[in-house]
């Protein structure tokens, strides 16, 4: 891969100012990332926030979430007026020929997308369409097979018989949280989902300068290509989560036997890391929502289904080894390091650990958290745990550790590797470690003297 700092000089170096004026409806995660890697790419961008708070941050320069490298690719995109936040839809419907929706589509209780944000979206475009002027809506959003055309349906309903010139394709992103910058810039395909093959040549105007094979589908594939593929991402993880399970059976060594699999090109080693399960606001969301079409279709998503069983019994798995590491749970000091999905991110949707919390608490144990990026965002977010006597959130990772019995590792941050580990020895009370991300090197810590439990390794023979 190569170094984002590298990148971003390559792509400075080979600059050039786009005629094209693109509209950005929704500054959040998809959509910020979006705005600000086209600016840089050259396009003149409108991005339009209602929320008040966020908009006057994006106005500043700020993020209001972390990403790496989103912070100076935002404040250079905006100092070179090619980057602009607005609070009125109707200058970004009247001035952009081309415009990119990405609201979020949560997921309802009944698993299925909440299409809400998606509908209202279409409610300002025909409500602000100028007449004789051709629009080309470009969902980015995930949303289910179908949506696109349901999406010029609803204009045309809401427009009530008025001269309407519009096309709306499907664009979806395929950004991993941690690497969205790098991965907008050097993206593995860009797929095209377009239901009229008259706007192919407009949008690949868009397109064609990205290091990638650009795909022509219909919009409803584009859309299942979409949840398809992440729906195989969470198939893959559970895949070897249920692997690392039999090898602590069989005496074997899971990095041994990922490395194995991995190392077949039809295979692939990406995404092939036993843990404690995946989070986020993807796949857990476009896993269940699968499961859900499949359902309306009646057809059986056993696969999926088992994907999600497999997810969820993780917690399962690392209760149990924390309590085969401490015996007795109740008062013990129990030090989490990571609080968000994953490493790169300050995200805690359907983190894993927020499924842990509660069930130590329930046991009896004082737990003290860390991550480098995602202790205000659960501050914030689950305020009752920040008044809760048994639970300490401490923003230095040395702290953490303090009297602590064992430490539990649930993301996998660069920084646990690099920590002073005879540092930690000295500061815990009882030196052990769940490394529930087989992050750091389990030769080193037993020298230094640890208790050291990994994933996908018997114990006792290790």
């Amino acid at each position: 891969m190569v170094l984002l700092r590298e990148k971003m000089e390559e792509i400075e170096h080979t600059f050039e100012k786009k005629d094209i004026k693109i509209g950005i409806i929704g500054a959040g995660y998809v959509g910020l990332v979006t705005s600000v890697g086209l600016a840089y790419k050259g396009f003149k961008v409108l991005a339009f926030e209602k929320n008040v708070e966020k908009l006057n941050l994006l106005k500043k320069g700020i993020s209001p979430f972390y990403e790496p490298d989103l912070q100076k690719f935002l404040i250079n995109s905006i100092n070179s007026g090619r980057l602009s936040f607005i609070d009125e839809v109707s200058q970004l419907i009247k001035e952009c020929k081309h415009i990119y929706i990405c609201v979020g589509t949560p997921i309802k209780e009944d698993q299925t997308y909440d299409m809400f944000f998606l509908d209202s979206a279409a409610r300002e475009i025909a409500n602000h369409l100028p007449q004789n002027e051709q629009k080309i809506i470009i969902i980015k959003s995930t949303v289910p097979p179908g949506t696109a055309k349901w999406f010029k349906k609803i204009i045309y309903r809401y427009r009530r018989n008025k001269k309407t010139n519009i096309e709306v394709a499907s664009i979806p992103e395929f950004l991993r949280e941690g690497n969205a910058i790098y991965d907008f810039f050097n993206p593995n395909r860009i797929i095209i989902g377009v239901d009229n093959k008259s706007i192919v040549e407009d949008l690949t105007q868009i397109y064609h300068d990205f290091p990638a094979p650009i795909i022509i589908v219909s919009t409803t594939e584009a859309e299942l290509i979409k949840l398809a593929s992440n729906a195989f991402l969470a198939t893959k993880i559970s895949f070897i989560n249920s692997i690392s399970d039999i090898c602590e059976q069989l005496d074997c060594d899971i990095e041994n036997v990922r490395n194995g699999i991995g190392l077949d090109n039809r295979i692939g080693i990406d995404f092939l890391k036993p843990g404690i399960g995946f989070g986020g606001s993807c796949l857990p969301k476009d896993l269940n929502a699968i499961i859900s079409i499949f359902k309306e279709k009646q057809i059986d998503p056993v696969l999926f289904e088992a994907v999600k069983k497999i997810n969820n019994d993780r917690i399962n798995l690392i209760m149990n080894k924390i309590k085969k590491a401490l015996w007795n749970i109740k008062g013990k000091t129990i030090t989490i390091w990571g609080i968000s999905f994953k490493a790169g991110t300050d995200d805690i949707r359907e983190s894993p650990v927020l499924k842990l919390i509660p069930i130590l608490i329930k046991e009896g144990a004082n737990l003290i958290l860390y991550d480098p990026k995602a202790t205000n965002n659960f501050k914030n977010q689950y305020p009752q745990y920040s008044i809760n006597p048994s639970i300490k959130i401490t923003e230095n990772i040395y702290e953490s550790v303090v009297n602590s019995n064992i430490v539990v590792i649930t993301n996998d941050w660069e920084e646990y590797k690099r920590v002073n580990l005879q540092k930690i020895y000295e500061l815990m009370e009882t030196p052990i470690i769940i490394d529930g991300r087989n992050i750091l090197n389990h030769l080193e810590i037993s020298e230094y003297g640890f208790e050291y439990y990994r994933i996908g390794v018997n114990y006792e023979s290790s």
